[in-house]
C-alpha cells in the first residue's frame, strides 16, 4: 500500500453541477487533487459524507454479521473500494477469500472504533456470492 496516497479528500456539497460557476470551479479543484493521486470521495449530503467517513474508518475492524443465528465474524475489513457504485464495498478478509459487502446505512447496526468492530445486518447468503 501507497501510505503517501492513503489520504482521501471528502467534498460534501450541495451540486456538482459543471454548468454553473460554482460547480466547475468544484470540478476544477477535485481534477488537480486527483492528479496528485489521491481519492475524492463526493457527498451531497452531510449524512452520504457520514457514511464516506465510518467507511474509511472501518479499515482494521473485524465485520460481524449479526443477522446470523448466531452471530458470525465475516472476516477483517481490508480496503474499500469506491468503484463499483452508489455504495462504497468494503473487502472483507475472510477464511474463505475476499468478501465484498456493501456497506449501506440499512445494512450497519454498530459501529465500535474502539473495540475495531462492526455489525451490520447482511441478507441471507450475502458473503457466500463472493467469498
Amino acid at each position: 500500500m501507497d501510505f503517501f496516497r492513503r489520504f482521501t479528500f471528502l467534498v460534501c456539497a450541495p451540486s456538482f453541477d459543471p454548468d454553473d460557476l460554482e460547480g466547475m470551479r468544484l470540478q476544477q479543484i477535485i481534477t488537480q487533487v486527483e492528479k496528485l493521486g489521491f481519492q475524492v470521495v463526493r457527498a451531497r449530503r452531510i449524512e452520504d459524507a457520514e457514511l464516506a467517513v465510518q467507511a474509511d474508518a472501518a479499515i482494521g475492524c473485524m465485520l460481524v454479521d449479526v443477522a446470523a443465528d448466531p452471530p458470525t465474524t465475516v472476516g477483517e475489513i481490508e480496503n474499500v473500494d469506491r468503484s463499483a457504485g452508489p455504495a462504497p464495498l468494503l473487502m472483507v478478509k475472510s477464511a474463505k477469500g475476499e468478501v465484498l459487502v456493501p456497506f449501506a446505512k440499512s445494512y450497519l447496526r454498530t459501529v465500535d472504533l474502539q473495540n475495531r468492530r462492526l455489525e451490520m445486518a447482511l441478507p441471507l447468503g450475502l458473503t457466500d456470492l463472493n467469498g
